[in-house]
């Protein structure tokens, strides 16, 4: 009978030090075994951007080599896990499960069974509602046979949903492929029959997180039996969680969700890892509370009450604009660059505007992700070359390609001049030109 669910719960605010404590007993224990038993810990994150940066704070603080810190996703663990049970499976990227659920979509209108969703068959919302439905439905760890008989007698929306569910799982199968979620189904699958992962383990550390799928929960709960400690951080609010119920609703249902697997145990954080001034710290603790709960400003607060600045924009271009004045006032104040750090909640929308904001204002700046491959001009003039057919060739997208200048290798460049009757010459008209010539000219008014 398998032991008890053992796992300790470290509950804080963002930036109040929960990866730094659990940064100080990983490194202990780590170092307290020879470099080929590295493998007695276990971090597991949720991004490969976390997993490095774990990493390079390893690195920073030891004393010798780290060939093997135990520090990975847990997809790339659920990966391992799934070799080592013997499953040679491929896992398709995002991209090639819609591809899979155009595939899909679109065997299923042939065979006329999408009545409901007939109108949108070829648009991509269906892909995207279709993606989403199933994607949650694995989470849950909801078959495709399940859902199949539990919408027999339902709606035709859902009859629908359930037979594109069942003809992409087996589409899957057919080709021995698996997904994001199936690939945590796979390995719960995995670990469960093979008694000898996460035996012998002293420290597994779940950290950056806000959740966990089913069949994630059940791989913690395994893990937990056999590891010695299983630490997992949460973002909370501490005591006055009771007072923001429904900012940190989900921190509170995946703590009822550990909970379930089996005994949980708070860790203590030691100590904050930062100290703001007084007015940000009265703007972090009263921010979300209902106006009838906010405490009143101290004498200290409002002493420290510049050290907060608010920007009035009218759109995000005007924003960026804004950071980026500022950012160039205190350079020329003479700020150091290294002293200067602005942060977004995310860059994935904002990097490229911002890119081209700094450059405009002359102020050089490190980005902290990677150019994206579709903000190349290059790629955005071909991707404009696709969606012509795809759009079936609108007349004011065909004009915006044609003038494109990126596509200047379409041009007749140093081409032989060509010679009139009268004995004068002229080089040829380049094809983009001649080309953008006759579509304004065949344009019906």
């Amino acid at each position: 009978m398998p032991d008890a669910a053992k796992i300790e719960l470290l509950i804080a605010p963002a930036g109040s030090g929960k990866t730094a404590a659990a940064l100080q007993e990983y490194r202990r224990i780590l170092a307290a075994g020879p470099v080929l038993q590295r493998r007695r810990v276990l971090w597991l994150t949720p991004t490969h951007a976390a997993a490095m940066a774990v990493r390079d704070a390893l690195a920073e603080a030891a004393s010798g080599a780290l060939l093997e810190p135990g520090v990975r996703t847990f997809a790339a663990f659920a990966s391992e896990v799934v070799w080592d049970a013997g499953l040679r499976v491929q896992v398709v990227s995002s991209l090639q499960r819609r591809r899979l659920l155009r595939r899909v979509i679109a065997e299923a209108a042939r065979d006329g069974k999408l009545t409901y969703f007939g109108r949108v068959i070829d648009s991509s919302g269906l892909v995207n509602l279709v993606d989403e439905a199933i994607a949650d439905l694995k989470r849950r760890d909801i078959s495709a046979e399940a859902y199949q008989k539990a919408g027999r007698g339902a709606l035709p929306r859902q009859r629908e949903i359930a037979d594109l569910y069942a003809r992409y799982e087996k589409l899957l199968t057919d080709a021995n492929l698996l997904d994001a979620e199936g690939l945590f189904r796979a390995a719960r699958d995995g670990i469960q029959q093979a008694s000898d992962v996460g035996t012998g383990i002293e420290l597994i550390v779940v950290d950056g997180f806000t959740d966990f799928t089913t069949a994630q929960l059940e791989i913690l709960q395994v893990l937990s039996q056999r590891a010695r400690r299983l630490l997992v951080t949460l973002l909370g609010d501490g005591q006055r969680e009771h007072r923001r119920a429904d900012l940190f609703a989900k921190t509170q249902a995946t703590r009822d969700a550990l909970a379930k697997l089996g005994t949980t145990s708070p860790y203590s954080l030691q100590a904050t890892a930062y100290s703001l001034p007084q007015a940000l710290a009265h703007l972090e603790r009263n921010l979300f509370r209902s106006y009838a709960d906010i405490e009143p400003l101290s004498p200290a607060a409002e002493k420290s009450l510049d050290r907060a600045q608010l920007i009035a924009a009218s759109g995000v271009q005007a924003e960026l604009e804004q950071i980026a004045r500022r950012v160039k006032r205190l350079l020329l104040d003479g700020v150091p660059p290294s002293e200067i750090v602005v942060t977004f909640r995310s860059l994935h929308d904002v990097a490229d505007r911002l890119r081209g904001v700094l450059d405009d204002f002359g102020v050089p700046a490190h980005f902290d992700a990677p150019r994206r491959l579709a903000a190349s001009p290059l790629v955005r003039s071909l991707l404009g070359v696709i969606r012509l057919h795809a759009e079936d060739w609108p007349y004011r997208r065909l004009l915006q390609v044609i003038g494109d200048q990126s596509l200047a290798a379409l041009d007749i460049a140093g081409g032989p001049v060509q010679w009139s009757e009268d004995g004068s010459g002229h080089q040829p008209t380049p094809a983009r030109a001649a080309a953008e010539f006759c579509v304004r000219h065949a344009q019906l008014p």
